[in-house]
């Protein structure tokens, strides 16, 4: 009775594990390096500092508020064409201040 207790024990237990892969037990036991996120996250607060403020609001409404172009203007009070030059002129600085390091191109103040 011990033996068949003991067979029947290390089938079970044979039918639960499974054989090592070195090659599958890397890709599941790694985590991909979260220390770059945080150095984006310091270029696009580094870049929004830098834009002017009415582009900075815009950008900040639209993108990250999550708000349509039509309540951002109702927000801003301005028009709607506004509204979009403002945050097309802000993700352009945006881009290039994050990807050249460069200061945001001279805009003008009358959009």
């Amino acid at each position: 009775m011990i033996v068949r207790n003991h067979f029947y024990t290390t089938v079970r237990k044979n039918a639960r594990s499974v054989s090592w892969d070195p090659a599958a037990a890397e890709r599941l036991l790694t985590e991909q390096p979260s220390q770059e996120f945080g150095l984006h996250l310091q270029d696009v607060e580094r870049a929004l500092a830098m834009l002017p403020p009415q582009q900075r609001e815009m950008i900040l409404l639209v993108a990250a508020a999550g708000l349509s172009y039509e309540d951002a203007a109702m927000v801003a009070g301005c028009s709607l064409g506004t509204v979009k030059s403002r945050v097309g002129r802000a993700r352009a600085a945006l881009q290039k201040i994050v990807t050249e390091g460069n200061s945001p191109p001279s805009s003008d103040t009358a959009d």
